[in-house]
């Protein structure tokens, strides 16, 4: 959609990075699969076991035993950083 509209020459290459094992570790499992494989399927990388150590002068350093190497280094053009949230306890 990026080239047909807006004349991005190249579309954008997204990677998301999991620390945990699997991503939507609060969803049933047969979802967060499925969701793995949808996104797999769109051309999204997932690289699961892995977390962001730091970022600085567009190289994302990470850390982890997933499928990137640990300590490992990417060039980022964009980071978008998403976090979990948990519910707030005592607040009532």
């Amino acid at each position: 959609m990026l080239p047909r509209y807006y004349g991005v020459p190249e579309p954008p290459v997204v990677s998301v990075l999991q620390r945990s094992d699997r991503i939507l570790p609060g969803w049933d499992p047969g979802l967060a699969t499925e969701g793995l494989e949808l996104l797999r399927a769109r051309g999204i990388g997932v690289h699961l076991g892995v977390g962001v150590k730091s970022f600085r002068n567009n190289v994302l350093e990470t850390e982890g035993n997933g499928d990137i190497t640990e300590g490992g280094s990417m060039p980022v053009g964009t980071l978008i950083w998403t976090a979990g949230t948990t519910p707030a306890t005592g607040l009532l």
